[in-house]
């Protein structure tokens, strides 16, 4: 477990006495930060539940809790014959957020929803390109702090558009002679959006 300023202790499962954590992770056992920051119970079960602050999200999800819930969905499909329990588990939690494929199906107040309407704005003339950059990370950090998950080929347009945003200075004095220029990032945008996969 990440640390979190505290001491790691476990759980004794005979009497219940915390005592300091022996480093182990075979067999059944729960184990804390004294604090009481974060929890990790190991089960004998093939799964194992972590449970955390919510200031300590980016630190044990970065991409978000419905991701990791995503992901140990899958990875109870895959083990529902040895580890039935660990499907029942998915079940109680599942993401709490739907994995958008396509720009339609994506909610307008969402994280992910204000991107896309920012580049909508950009590419009617409604917002300058330093308007857009600001509005667009500002959205971003939105839809990873909701936990918003979205897949291909919606994925594949939010990552194009990151990595020519992510080489773009909205402040002049930081922009060098190799960079691209606002128009072909602005036309590049537009590309992405009229494309075959966003139809």
């Amino acid at each position: 477990m990440a640390e979190t300023g505290s001491a790691l202790v476990e759980c004794d499962a005979t009497t219940g006495d915390m005592r300091p954590y022996s480093g182990e992770l075979g067999g059944e056992r729960l184990i804390a930060t004294a604090d009481g920051a974060s929890m990790l119970w190991i089960t004998p079960d093939g799964y194992a539940l972590l449970r955390f602050r919510a200031d300590l999200t980016p630190v044990y999800a970065p991409s978000g809790v419905d991701a990791l819930r995503a992901g140990f969905g899958r990875y109870a499909r895959k083990v529902r014959r040895a580890f039935p329990e660990v499907s029942r588990i998915a079940e109680t939690y599942p993401p709490t957020n739907h994995a958008w494929r396509h720009v339609a199906e994506v909610p307008a107040e969402s994280g992910v929803g204000r991107q896309l309407a920012a580049i909508r704005n950009l590419l009617d003339g409604r917002m300058t390109l330093p308007e857009f950059s600001r509005a667009w990370w500002h959205a971003r950090r939105v839809a990873a702090q909701n936990g918003e998950r979205t897949m291909d080929p919606l994925a594949w347009l939010l990552n194009e558009v990151f990595h020519l945003m992510d080489n773009y200075a909205a402040d002049p004095e930081f922009r060098s002679p190799n960079d691209l220029s606002e128009e072909v990032i602005i036309e590049s945008i537009r590309a992405l959006m009229s494309s075959e996969a966003m139809r």
